[in-house]
């Protein structure tokens, strides 16, 4: 099914409809009216969906131009053999989607792509079988679509609930719990399409309104970024099944804070873009112009810029699009750059107000992830908020002493690029490493900084046997004898956090594979608001395993509000950290003493338990 947002009309079947496509963009609504008739979508993969209408209207559409790349060869065709003329790619590549066709043909075949991987060539999180695309059966298709008349008949917002997974029951103490049905759980992400997310209401509450405009005094108290617009970075071909990085991982979260009445407790931030300058403070123009502008500042780029850009994207074998280095992060021409500006505009937005007074802290529910982009997109992100934010705050609030806590269970190689010679940006990473075989393969112990930033980057690499597993043990042990002391030696004056939820329980390999539970994710947010006055900026990374990421959030923000946190478990407090992870911590230490003296006097805990560390 189509996905349709709160400014489009819910239709029975879109499919059906003859052309009435609600299409906001002026370029495609001056395509629209010179053609008149246009041809319906068809489902190729599933063809019981195709209508009859669609086949007794078979007007030839323009196929976009899909560049096939084989990534061993890495070979490109020259670019005068793709686009022979800039104004004619640009009529067809907008019609083309004004008409909702959106995979190339040839011929009436569609084409396909050779997705062999090469490890020489670049790492994908999921690798090859991420795209393996698996039938639906008839009564999963019958279901949607009678979903679909039930919103379209009542306008009903109960079957959005009812398609999400059950929460679990993350309440017990220990969350270590002795149920192998729980442990074993995949991630629940089904192939069902987001048609029936469209239901949500606007958010448009006082509130929020109040906070947007500017008209109402903020209360201090925490700040929650939300923006409905970031919900419209998808892949068109809507399987959540193959493309973990979509939209329900914002949803649930929110869903969820909104069911425990924590958002009337907070003030919600929307509707800042990013420009460009801000952009570039971080990453080389040419990035920039190639992900981050507009439909409209695209039309007026060069031909040249156009080309390499184009080159850049190649068509996935489920009908949508990807960038051609790291085929997991997709690209939708529409909306996925206004979602990346949102998401920096908004978390500088909440940034400001907490400097100013006006918010306590705050949470930024922001999409997609950015910890692992530098100079091109890699693993879902394009541009790295956490690192514009840090630069735009050092260089407009003339702060001098800025942290980033980086606790996503993936390196974040992109923020460490970025802030490696920087002397004012602290970068501490807790991270999955297992020797440089974990993804993105980088951040070791031994890697310091650079230049005047020498010192200012650690890596809490942990390393083991591919069956270790770090626990809230090893990451009690991280904070108590690394992360802290650093961090009370550097006296920051803003706390950032990438705030990624794979590392709790639930998430298998390679998406994760450690058992955190939500209970330490907000006693490291506690632990945090202990500096900087209390100004903490959470921003949100990966996480993918949608009941761990509602119970990870909640927890969170109620460390945020101040309100009382679960107590971990008896057995929690009482084991000592694994030998893998206190080596380790060990090897950090002896790394880090030259430039943080006191970690010495944090040496003799690392092998304790954390009860045993708090009372010695």
């Amino acid at each position: 099914m189509l996905r349709r947002f709160q400014s489009e009309p819910v239709l029975a079947n879109p499919r059906l409809e003859s052309g009435s496509f609600k299409i906001k963009s002026d370029l495609r609504q001056s395509i629209l009216h010179r053609h008149r008739h246009i041809t319906p979508m068809s489902d190729k993969r599933h063809p019981i969906r195709s209508t009859n209408l669609a086949q007794k209207q078979q007007h030839t559409m323009p196929s976009i131009p899909i560049i096939s790349f084989d990534s061993q060869s890495a070979q490109m065709p020259p670019p005068e053999q793709l686009w022979l003329d800039l104004n004619d790619l640009q009529r067809k590549l907008y019609s083309c989607y004004s008409a909702g066709s959106l995979t190339g043909t040839n011929n009436g075949q569609q084409k396909h792509l050779n997705l062999t991987h090469d490890n020489s060539h670049r790492t994908n999180i999921l690798g090859p079988k991420h795209f393996i695309v698996e039938e639906e059966n008839e009564a999963l298709l019958a279901k949607e679509l009678e979903e679909a008349k039930i919103q379209s008949a009542h306008n009903s917002h109960s079957s959005m609930h009812s398609s999400q997974p059950q929460i679990f029951n993350f309440e017990s103490n220990d969350f270590s719990i002795k149920n192998s049905n729980l442990l074993n759980d995949r991630l629940a992400l089904h192939s069902k399409s987001l048609s029936s997310l469209s239901a949500i209401a606007p958010t448009t509450d006082k509130k929020l309104q109040s906070s947007t405009l500017g008209s109402t005094k903020m209360h201090f108290t925490t700040g929650v970024v939300y923006d409905d617009e970031s919900l419209k970075h998808e892949c068109y071909c809507k399987r959540t099944d193959l493309h973990l990085e979509n939209p329900r991982r914002l949803l649930v979260i929110y869903e969820h804070l909104k069911k425990c009445n924590l958002l009337d407790d907070c003030e919600i931030i929307r509707s800042c873009c990013a420009t460009i300058d801000m952009l570039t403070d971080c990453h080389n123009p040419t990035h920039v112009y190639l992900f981050g502008c507009d439909q409209r500042q695209r039309t007026q780029q060069s031909a040249a810029l156009l080309t390499q850009r184009l080159s850049s994207i190649v068509h996935l074998p489920c009908g949508g699009f990807g960038i051609h280095d790291d085929v997991d992060t997709i690209w939708n021409e529409l909306y996925t750059a206004r979602v990346c500006r949102l998401a920096i505009g908004n978390t500088i937005e909440l940034s400001k107000y907490i400097l100013d007074g006006k918010l306590k802290n705050g949470f930024a529910l922001v999409r997609p992830p950015g910890h692992h982009a530098a100079q091109k997109p890699l693993g879902f992100c394009y541009f790295n908020t956490i690192a514009i934010t840090a630069k735009y705050l050092k260089k407009n609030r003339n702060l001098e002493r800025i942290a980033i806590v980086d606790w996503d269970i993936h390196h974040g190689n992109g923020t460490q690029d970025l802030t490696y010679d920087d002397p004012n940006i602290l970068y501490i990473s807790l991270h999955r490493y297992d020797n440089g075989t974990y993804f993105p393969g980088g951040g070791r112990i031994e890697e310091c900084g650079s230049d005047a930033g020498l010192g200012k980057n650690i890596n809490i690499a942990f390393s083991g046997e591919p069956t270790s597993v770090m626990t809230d043990v090893e990451y009690l042990a991280a904070f108590r004898t690394v992360v802290m002391p650093i961090l009370e030696q550097f006296q920051p004056q803003i706390i950032l956090v990438s705030c990624g939820f794979d590392a709790c329980m639930g998430h298998p390999h390679p998406l994760g594979g450690y058992e955190l539970t939500p209970t330490c994710f907000g006693y490291m947010t506690n632990q945090l608001m202990k500096l900087a006055d209390g100004k903490v900026v959470l921003v949100l990374e990966g996480g993918y395993e949608l009941n761990a990421l509602a119970e990870c959030g909640k927890s969170c923000v109620e460390a945020l509000l101040g309100r009382e946190l679960p107590s971990f478990s008896k057995e929690t407090l009482e084991t000592k950290p694994n030998a893998y992870a206190v080596h380790s911590l060990k090897n950090v230490i002896d790394v880090q003493r030259e430039f943080w003296p006191t970690l010495d006097q944090y040496q003799h805990l690392v092998s304790m338990s954390h009860e045993q560390a708090i009372t010695s």
